[in-house]
């Protein structure tokens, strides 16, 4: 007799609906950046910051939920995404919007939000994972859908989405990605991906950027020496575009 089927299923969170609007604010200016502004500055509407309050925007019934933001050197539509049964999003730029915040603001509040969001969720695997079961991960797609798979990294298949953030189950230990983690969120941010994180039971470490990435984080990161699940130090190397935060259950 075979063994147990590996749990693989998609659904729909408070978490992967945020990152969907986040995501197509982000892509949508970073596909129009250029050098004539600073891409960190650009104004955002406060309620971006916050998953209550654009859920709320999302689900009110409208065929297009609009979202302004200011970049200097541009007004007009910037980018047009669809959602999973919900609104069209409409990126536009207004240097006369209501632009509270910034996008230095989104880029490192945004993933800890969503994982607060899912957090029982996410608990509840690693409380599985540290029982000895297997690993879990999580991958929030652009289209709004959360990928639940279990089993390790490299040996589960992943579906085809466009990963915006990816979240895995460690058994145990402190509160840190691997070097193998951080070689493979490398690679997530660098394709335009939001965050890479590992949540334990208490816990969840969260690698992100801020902005696009650059050249010699991406070329000091990948160049570490160490064997693959040893826990990484941040903080040893200075980086511009990457940060590391702690979000606690």
């Amino acid at each position: 007799m075979g063994g147990r089927r590996k749990e693989q299923y998609l659904l729909e969170t408070t978490g992967s609906r945020y990152l969907a609007v986040v995501y197509s604010v982000i892509d949508a200016i970073e596909k129009n950046y250029d050098e004539s502004f600073d891409l960190l500055e650009v104004g955002i509407p406060a309620y971006l910051l916050s998953p209550s309050d654009t859920l709320e925007l999302l689900n009110s019934g409208h065929q297009e939920l609009v979202v302004r933001v200011n970049v200097p050197t541009i007004r007009g539509i910037l980018g047009e995404y669809e959602t999973r049964e919900g609104p069209v999003i409409v990126i536009e730029s207004d240097p006369e919007c209501s632009c509270e915040s910034l996008l230095s603001s989104l880029y490192r509040i945004a993933p800890a939000k969503a994982i607060q969001a899912d957090s029982s969720l996410i608990r509840n695997s690693a409380q599985a994972t540290a029982s000895g079961g297997s690993e879990y991960m999580y991958i929030y797609s652009d289209g709004g859908l959360l990928v639940v798979l279990e089993g390790e990294r490299g040996y589960v298949r992943i579906p085809f989405v466009r990963a915006v953030m990816s979240v895995h189950t460690h058994p145990g230990g402190p509160c840190g990605l691997s070097l193998a983690d951080v070689r493979s969120g490398l690679d997530l941010l660098s394709e335009g991906g939001l965050a890479e994180a590992a949540a334990l039971t208490r816990c969840a470490f969260i690698m992100y950027r801020e902005g696009l990435v650059l050249e010699d984080d991406y070329i000091k990161l990948i160049g570490l020496k160490g064997r693959k699940r040893d826990l990484f130090i941040p903080g040893r190397i200075p980086l511009k575009s990457i940060a590391f935060q702690v979000v606690y259950f």
